[in-house]
């Protein structure tokens, strides 16, 4: 249960890097917040009983936010070093890493162990969609369509086809195309038909949240200055 996180025995054991230094983080935490009923019968789940709030805190989303600030989480100003403090080989004790799944490539590029949380409760996975968009007044709107259609691969490509690494080289590159970038275990395709990297099997596994913009343009502010008040707590 995500509340786990919260309490003494991982005091001092997660490492992130700061969410007002990364905005796919601070999205992750916004959209976190912005599930505050659905926190609330998690934590009931874990703890048996309804969650109390602490004075001046509204509701479960920011509750959340509040213990696990007040747990010493290790925040850092990198994501590597996150990723690396918790997957690094050889430790008995190492903490926990919250950020993006990107980073989960560094076991096949770097050595390291990380292993993914794949049945959190209430949810494993926070997605923050990314778009392409052909400006108005584009000059040439025609090669916009183009340049789009090179980023999501070719045609050939399917579910079943097998990619061999480095995928940006050879018959790999060829298919992905402009995909080839971005075919790592931490982003998705908006493809349906397209398979997926090295140590992405499990994104279909894991209960995802996706961030609401429209959520963020109201609310973000609001989690920014929270988070600061209780970071400097």
């Amino acid at each position: 249960n995500i509340w786990e996180i919260t309490e003494a025995r991982w005091k001092g054991k997660l490492a992130l890097k700061d969410p007002l230094a990364s905005l796919s983080n601070f999205m992750g935490v916004s959209t976190l917040v912005q599930h505050a009923d659905e926190l609330a019968a998690a934590y009931k789940r874990h703890a048996g009983k309804d969650l109390v709030l602490h004075d001046g805190v509204p509701d479960a989303g920011y509750e959340f936010l509040y213990r696990l600030l007040h747990n010493d989480p290790v925040i850092l100003k990198s994501g590597s070093k996150a990723a690396k403090a918790s997957g690094k080989p050889g430790q008995t004790n190492p903490p926990l890493f919250f950020g993006p799944m990107t980073y989960y490539r560094y076991n096949f590029t770097k050595g390291y162990v990380n292993a993914l949380a794949e049945n959190l409760d209430p949810v494993a996975k926070l997605i923050y969609p990314t778009y392409v968009a052909i400006g108005r007044q584009a000059p040439h709107p025609n090669a916009a369509k183009l340049f789009i259609h090179f980023l999501m691969g070719s045609t050939e490509l399917t579910a079943d086809t097998v990619l061999e690494q480095p995928y940006n080289e050879g018959k790999s590159a060829g298919l992905l195309k402009g995909l080839a970038a971005y075919f790592d275990p931490g982003s998705k395709s908006p493809r349906d038909d397209a398979p997926l990297p090295k140590g992405g099997e499990a994104w279909s596994r894991m209960k995802a949240w996706t961030t609401d913009p429209d959520f963020m343009w109201r609310e973000g502010p609001k989690v920014r200055d929270f988070w600061i008040q209780e970071a400097g707590s």
